[in-house]
């Protein structure tokens, strides 16, 4: 299953990173990025500059940047979780659970190939 990385925090301070960090990134992209609690986390020039200096290097002022992964299907259903700086990521599991047992349901209903009673037989299959 593909995996998506994430840069989060991994001690008290928050997230932040180096002057040097930000300095390759604006001469690589010409753009600076911006460090609120959700923005650049998955930005795929952030992540390569982080892998080639490393955190030391990467982290900014009392922040020590790690990379975490997830499975891309939860790339919707997931949050950066603070607390004093420190962040976790948690995954709304019965979110991304019920928003695809709906998307089945609704292909099985939409489907022209299937009679009522099958539609019915693949729908009850689905919730017991």
């Amino acid at each position: 299953m593909p995996r998506m990385k994430i840069l989060v925090n991994g001690c008290y301070g928050g997230f932040s990173i180096s002057d040097e960090a930000r300095d390759e990134y604006k001469r690589r992209t010409g753009d600076s990025p911006t460090y609120d609690h959700d923005t650049n986390r998955y930005d795929p020039v952030l992540i390569q500059i982080y892998e080639e200096f490393g955190s030391e290097r990467f982290s900014g002022f009392l922040a020590d940047i790690c990379v975490k992964t997830i499975d891309e299907i939860y790339k919707d259903y997931h949050t950066i979780d603070e607390y004093d700086g420190i962040e976790s990521i948690n995954i709304d599991y019965a979110g991304y659970e019920k928003n695809t047992l709906i998307y089945r349901i609704k292909m099985i209903l939409l489907s022209a190939t299937l009679s009522n009673e099958q539609k019915i037989l693949q729908i009850s299959n689905l919730v017991n």
